[in-house]
């Protein structure tokens, strides 16, 4: 696990009087772009994306591992002030360990629990996820409360998980919410999401092989490549940016090749890199 240090908070109302969820945030590390295929797998949620399953229904566990979700909460008194901890973790073999003794990759956790360190820092809320699990520990009494909700609602089967946020300059950070708080507006937001995603998805496929027959595909020259609507389901603002971009394609694709040969190209750049052994830089307008 890595420790994250961008965008980690409990969701709620503005006055936090109650919770949706939280954010476990991100950091730019690859632990936090291989995306959440452990963590879906230990809570039974669906592993791939398909028009059955948009919605809450791709993001809601189905299942509990007890040995591998743990949550503890600890006191502690220092120069005559007490504080609250409390600690959840979701990983293989945590249950041999106990709060006196944190797994190897939570040691920092271990740390981050001396009331010292936290006030230097000024946080309450430390986090840590990759692929396969997660760990939180939160200080002070309101925020232990809000961590024994979302336990609780792991207990229930009542949580739904997810990578949000993102792009080419920021990993998508990691997001974990009791489903019966969901918005109203949540599912019919996600369902349009995921539409997008899915077809995405598609598009990614056919020009990652086209990558790959232009022999662009070793991590050496090729890195990354990711498509994205101008304007998915707008059909006006879609032909109106292809227009003003003058491509045939109605998305355009990040691509992250080998040193500075990155950005936002449209298809036919892509296309005209492909066919030469020129840098992908020379082709950006």
């Amino acid at each position: 696990m890595r420790r994250a240090y961008q965008d980690v908070d409990f969701i709620g109302d503005e006055e936090k009087k109650y919770i949706i969820g939280i954010s476990l945030g991100y950091d730019y590390c690859a632990e936090h772009e291989w995306g959440i295929k452990g963590i879906k797998s230990k809570l039974g949620m669906p592993s791939e994306l398909n028009p059955k399953n948009f919605g809450l229904a791709f993001r809601t566990m189905t299942k509990l591992d007890e040995k591998a979700l743990k949550f503890f909460k600890v006191e502690k008194t220092v120069a005559e002030k007490d504080y609250s901890f409390a600690c959840l973790i979701l990983e293989d073999g945590w249950y041999n360990f106990g709060p006196e003794r944190m797994p190897r990759d939570l040691e920092n956790f271990q740390d981050m629990m001396i009331p010292s360190k936290w006030d230097k820092e000024g946080k309450t809320i430390i986090t840590a996820w990759d692929e396969g699990g997660f760990g939180i520990v939160v200080r002070d009494e309101k925020n232990v409360k809000y961590l024994e909700e979302i336990y609780d609602a792991f207990n229930k089967k009542d949580i739904c998980i997810g990578l949000f946020g993102g792009g080419p300059f920021a990993n998508a950070h990691l997001t974990i919410a009791i489903k019966s708080r969901m918005p109203d507006d949540a599912e019919k937001d996600l369902k349009k999401s995921d539409m997008e995603s899915f077809e995405i998805s598609k598009i990614r496929a056919i020009w990652e092989e086209k990558a790959k027959k232009a022999g662009k595909e070793s991590f050496k020259d090729f890195m990354c490549i990711s498509p994205r609507f101008f304007a998915f389901n707008d059909k006006e603002k879609e032909t109106e940016q292809m227009k003003k971009i003058g491509t045939k394609y109605n998305f355009h694709i990040w691509i992250n090749a080998s040193n500075d040969n990155y950005g936002w190209y449209t298809g036919e750049q892509v296309e005209k890199w492909f066919k030469s052994d020129k840098q992908l830089k020379e082709f950006k307008i």
